[in-house]
């Protein structure tokens, strides 16, 4: 079943996300392989997305209920609802708004966290969630310095979008010495914090303009009227190319964080 709740703005595109799904699911394959198997888990998925990840960790770990969270009902719409689903159960609520009802045995996040702020304040948070034997399992990715985002947060600080984009934030995401400290002082008796980079072997150069349409530029869009988000677009292509030229095939290196804790 899916709960659904209003007045939350929605830029994202299932079809556009979904087109690199081989790639974006790399992650997700390597965060399930960190954590450990426990009976009758209760799972909580922050940013879940279209939630087709959300049912392979629920049945993956056979788990008592997995509850899948979004900010985005357009993700949502396309999420894998079962008739009298009991047990995999999807939300449209922000992560930092989210309380569950009940300990949770597992705090999942595949490529969500990254967009909320003041990560010391929510793991703290999460934390108190979970039960006597919780753990986490997190993925971020962290190349926000590579030219695909960098070169949008430079087109943003230019007239005429600056004066739009009052709510643009810089993503999150702390050196990973710093999450280490941080679950230390959480109590987590067990951790694992690393770095990792992903190879991506692309089309072209308008490859990575197709993959951050369906990612960082949603934030863009839903700040914008859709002819100056047109005009950005636009700008924004040229600024890539201008950069990179027109490459075949296009090798993106994704470097990105992997995060998983026990108590």
């Amino acid at each position: 079943m899916v709960k659904k709740q209003n007045q939350i703005k929605d830029a994202w595109n299932p079809c556009q996300y979904e087109k690199f799904s081989k790639e974006r699911d790399l992650p997700f394959e390597d965060l399930i392989q960190l954590i450990s198997p426990e009976k009758e888990m209760t799972i909580l998925d922050l940013g879940c997305g279209t939630g087709h990840l959300t049912q392979r960790l629920h049945e993956t770990f056979e788990a008592k209920k997995t509850i899948g969270i979004d900010s985005s009902s357009s993700m949502l719409k396309i999420c894998p609802i079962k008739e009298n689903a009991s047990t995999l159960i999807f939300q449209h609520t922000r992560i930092e708004d989210y309380i569950p009802n009940e300990p949770l045995d597992l705090i999942f996040s595949n490529a969500a966290l990254q967009w909320v702020p003041e990560h010391e304040a929510l793991l703290t948070q999460l934390t108190r969630y979970l039960s006597a034997r919780g753990q986490f399992a997190i993925h971020m990715p962290n190349n926000f310095e590579y030219p695909s985002h960098a070169l949008a947060k430079e087109l943003a600080a230019e007239s005429p979008f600056k004066e739009l984009l009052i709510n643009h934030r810089d993503p999150a995401v702390l050196p990973v010495e710093v999450y280490s400290q941080l679950l230390f002082h959480l109590g987590f008796k067990k951790q694992l914090v690393k770095s990792q980079v992903y190879p991506h072997i692309l089309d072209s150069t308008q490859s990575i303009i197709e993959w951050v349409k369906g990612s960082l530029l949603t934030f863009y869009q839903s700040q914008l009227p859709p002819d100056l988000y047109q005009q950005f677009l636009e700008q924004y292509q040229n600024k890539i190319y201008a950069h990179f030229g027109d490459v075949r095939p296009f090798f993106m290196p994704f470097k990105r964080i992997l995060l998983w804790a026990s108590r």
